[in-house]
């Protein structure tokens, strides 16, 4: 079996949403990936990451697409640039990554886990995420987790300090503001439910130790990217200060950036995305590995389409320090992202259960396919083929 083709679209309602990669045989397989890179300036974003996987094609194309280290391994060291890694990089292999893999699984007839070792769970835990959108005041925090939870999660995270993606100091939001949402959430939820406190590295060193001190009294599962990432020194000394877990990881895009994360103590959970991090083998056999040596556990960021959740949970399912998967379920508020992109999504099959764990599929590959009547449907751009 060969690599003939790949093609990459954009996707979309008025603006491109996601950016779905699709690789080809010579035996009419096919896989799917996703090399979205979220994030406010989601057009640009969108548009650029296409254009470094058709560069990588000639790479691709005529390999046997069981040889995944060899073509991922080409892509890095033969295009020189690409060594230096990054989101954009790293999202374009993975996204091929991803593919190779599902047409793997379709070829043997299995879940793509099942060629990693197996599965160590029958169903993956999950937390909701990007339910908090529109509120502004403690009272709206409350009535949106509430409504999570009658949705079905046992977690759940949240930006107290609010949605957008800016620098701020410890004066920037009144501790009591902050501290009063995450108390009327709690005091929304009770204690046996999740809490997760996103923070998005808005913060410096003693600002961020300051507020997760705080923190501590509502028991979080873990506070996520205190200060941005660059400086792991930095985040050794928040996470020595504190006592709450410390989380990070959506920002580093391979085993080499979680590296002096682990050796120096950094993190005390890791949290690769594996359509940003350079794939399903990079994050499961490598990355979180490695974290297991440190006896680190993995929970896996995500916020792309349904495609990149399916890999995800292949992940999920076969690694042994896995925790706890962030999610998005279509529907019920929490994202317009293409709900029927694909059949047996992830996403549609929560709703089956809504008891705060996925069922893992035992379809074979990524375990889901595109509804193709609905990507024509959306299909905004085709990337030209060289």
């Amino acid at each position: 079996m060969k690599v003939t083709n790949i093609e990459t679209c954009l996707l979309g309602i008025d603006r491109p949403l996601l950016s779905i990669v699709r690789v080809y045989t010579d035996e009419g397989i096919s896989g799917i990936g996703d090399c979205t890179v979220f994030s406010a300036d989601i057009h640009e974003c969108s548009c650029a990451v296409p254009l470094i996987v058709d560069s990588f094609k000639t790479k691709v194309i005529g390999q046997d697409p069981f040889n995944i280290e060899k073509i991922c391994q080409s892509i890095l060291f033969e295009t020189f640039w690409a060594r230096g890694g990054g989101p954009y990089i790293n999202a374009a292999i993975g996204a091929i990554e991803i593919a190779l893999w599902d047409i793997i699984g379709k070829k043997l007839k299995t879940p793509i886990y099942n060629l990693l070792g197996g599965r160590c769970r029958e169903k993956v835990k999950v937390y909701a995420n990007r339910w908090f959108g529109n509120c502004h005041k403690p009272k709206d925090y409350a009535k949106a987790a509430t409504k999570v939870v009658e949705d079905g999660f046992r977690a759940l995270k949240l930006d107290p300090f609010g949605t957008k993606f800016e620098r701020i100091n410890s004066y920037s939001f009144k501790m009591d503001d902050v501290v009063g949402t995450l108390n009327a959430v709690r005091d929304a939820v009770g204690n046996d439910v999740d809490i997760l406190i996103e923070m998005h590295g808005k913060l410096g060193t003693q600002s961020a130790i300051r507020f997760c001190k705080e923190f501590e009294k509502f028991d979080p599962m873990f506070c996520e990217e205190p200060i941005a990432p660059g400086n792991v020194d930095a985040m050794v000394k928040v996470a020595r200060n504190v006592d709450v877990p410390i989380a990070a990881g959506e920002r580093l895009y391979s085993r080499f950036e979680f590296r002096e994360y682990l050796e120096k103590g950094a993190l005390d959970i890791v949290q690769p995305d594996t359509s940003l991090a350079g794939g399903i083998l990079e994050v499961s056999k490598k990355i979180a590995s490695m974290a297991e040596t440190y006896f680190v556990p993995i929970a896996p960021h995500l916020m792309e389409g349904p495609v990149a959740t399916a890999a995800a949970m292949q992940v999920d399912a076969c690694t042994p320090n896995f925790l706890i998967q962030e999610f998005v379920p279509h529907g019920a508020g929490y994202t317009t992202t293409l709900p029927d992109l694909v059949i047996n999504s992830y996403e549609m099959g929560y709703w089956k259960n809504k008891n705060g764990f996925v069922e893992l599929s035992t379809k074979p590959g990524l375990g889901i396919e595109l509804n193709e009547q609905v990507f024509r449907k959306y299909l905004l751009k085709r990337v030209p083929h060289r």
